[in-house]
């Protein structure tokens, strides 16, 4: 949450939650169990780059198309 645009957005911010818990315990997975290090450009697309991409479409939908009033 970036931009802080998405804040009043409860489905935004479930999609959010989940994604950075499943982040977390993939990424302790990853450095207990010793994964190759092909699998973190995954964990890093799945879990960091998804949300941020939501938060800049959400971002474009509020300020430019006036989906919601963002005041």
């Amino acid at each position: 949450m970036f931009s802080g645009v998405s804040l009043f957005m409860p489905s935004a911010n479930v999609c959010y939650i989940f994604c950075h818990f499943f982040g977390a315990i993939f990424v302790t997975l990853f450095c207990v169990l010793e994964w190759d290090l092909d699998v973190f450009p995954w964990l890093f697309a799945l879990f960091s780059f998804v949300p941020a991409i939501a938060e800049m479409l959400i971002a474009f939908l509020v300020l430019q198309m006036n989906i919601n009033q963002y005041k």
